[in-house]
């Protein structure tokens, strides 16, 4: 992970870096609980679909 996009503190906010990498971060309260997550691009942008009821 390049340092730039992480402040050095623990714990890590993976929904953080990867917004401040141009990730789109969508979170999904209704999503199929045997699919924990998804990564698609929409329009050319990286998206990333992840269970709401997650941790």
């Amino acid at each position: 992970m390049p340092r730039q996009h992480w402040n050095r503190y623990l714990p890590v906010d993976p929904v953080k870096i990867a917004q401040k990498m141009g990730v789109t971060v969508e979170f999904d309260p209704d999503k199929n609980p045997a699919v924990l997550g998804r990564f698609k691009f929409i329009d050319g942008r990286p998206h990333i679909t992840v269970d709401a009821n997650l941790h």
